[in-house]
């Protein structure tokens, strides 16, 4: 019968913070930044370039200000949930990729302590089977280099 694969399920999802500090920076710069500068284009696109490109009158102007006030309100409520939203997002972003290279740590500092009966695993979702598979087939060689000689 073939051995059945346990995978890990982790449940804490800031581990390693050096590494996942890192890639959670790079996804949320990469996202808010273009949300922020999408945001204040648009803003900037309502408020002056209606205003001056096309010569609205003073009247329409003046109806125009609570518009722009009132989207102004909306960015301002708007933008934190979504900053929040995307902050969220890449602490799982980050995780999923700080999370096999924590475990892959873990289990090489234990094979160079001398245990070469570990067995690298990923998580189902991780999709590093290739690799884990690899690793074992080289701890494998190892240990029978080291029984034989």
């Amino acid at each position: 019968m073939e051995e059945q694969k346990q995978y890990i399920v982790r449940k804490k999802y800031f581990i390693r913070g050096d590494i996942q500090r890192r890639y959670l920076f790079m996804i949320i710069i990469s996202a808010i930044v273009p949300a922020f500068l999408v945001a204040a284009c648009l803003y900037y696109l309502m408020a002056e370039m209606m205003a001056q490109e096309l010569a609205f009158p003073d009247a329409i102007y003046a109806h125009l200000v609570p518009v722009l006030k009132k989207i102004g309100y909306i960015m301002l409520i708007g933008l934190p949930i979504v900053f929040v939203f995307i902050f969220f997002w890449g602490v799982i972003i980050s995780h999923r990729f700080a999370g096999p290279i924590h475990r892959l740590e873990e289990d090489l500092t234990k094979v160079l302590g001398g245990d070469l009966s570990i067995r690298v695993k990923f998580r189902k979702r991780d999709r590093l089977d290739n690799l884990s598979q690899l690793l074992n087939k080289l701890l494998d060689e190892f240990a029978r280099g080291k029984k034989g000689g």
